[in-house]
């Protein structure tokens, strides 16, 4: 499974670290807006950038689906579907971008930056368990190979989840996205977590928060 997301606000190609600096002060920005507090608030404006970016990702997934790929997933900056390979990706991803520019330019007469997608993470396995919950054993991201588990909103790396719980459900994914384990193996494992819970003692700081 692929992902492509992308955040770059410039025609042309910038590094990623001065793509980081623009999200961050964008982030800082949206942050003022949206603040009571702060002497800049003004909620039409801060609306007014989350709409824009609900716009952007959902008329990004209609033009992916017309053009034949499923969208497995896509919230926020990043849309997730699948290919047989990165040449593939690296097609679709250039002619998306030339759909969408084209789009903007036509509905909104948008001349100067265009908001450009580029292929980002690609995962071996990936488990969409529901909105903003998902792992999978990551295999590139930047064009760098590696070999992680990437997860995001489960279990195991949110705070408020006890150790053990938090070792357990790390072990799970792994088991099922790195090692391939199937169905009946699985279902032993989580028999052997279930006697080592009800038979053995756990210290008290894995089952502290």
């Amino acid at each position: 499974y692929i992902s492509v997301t992308g955040v770059q606000t410039c025609a042309l190609p910038i590094s990623q670290a001065s793509q980081e600096a623009v999200k961050e002060m964008s982030n800082s920005m949206f942050g003022i807006n949206a603040d009571k507090r702060s002497r800049y608030f003004d909620p039409l404006i801060a609306e007014a950038i989350t709409v824009t970016g609900q716009l952007m990702n959902r008329t990004t997934m209609h033009i992916l689906e017309k053009m034949g790929y499923p969208v497995i997933y896509g919230d926020t900056d990043s849309i997730f579907t699948y290919m047989d390979s990165d040449v593939e990706m690296k097609k679709v991803t250039e002619e998306l971008n030339n759909k969408l520019s084209k789009y903007l330019t036509k509905r909104y007469a948008v001349q100067g930056d265009i908001i450009l997608l580029e292929y980002e993470k690609k995962f071996r396995k990936f488990l969409m368990l529901d909105k903003k919950r998902y792992s999978g054993h990551m295999t590139m991201i930047d064009d760098k190979k590696v070999d992680n588990l990437l997860s995001k909103g489960t279990e195991n790396v949110r705070k408020n989840t006890i150790e053990y719980s938090r070792q357990k459900v790390d072990e799970c994914l792994r088991l099922i996205t790195k090692k391939d384990k199937d169905a009946k193996y699985m279902k032993n494992w989580v028999k052997k977590i279930k006697a080592e819970i009800l038979t053995e003692e756990i210290a008290p700081e894995d089952l502290a928060i």
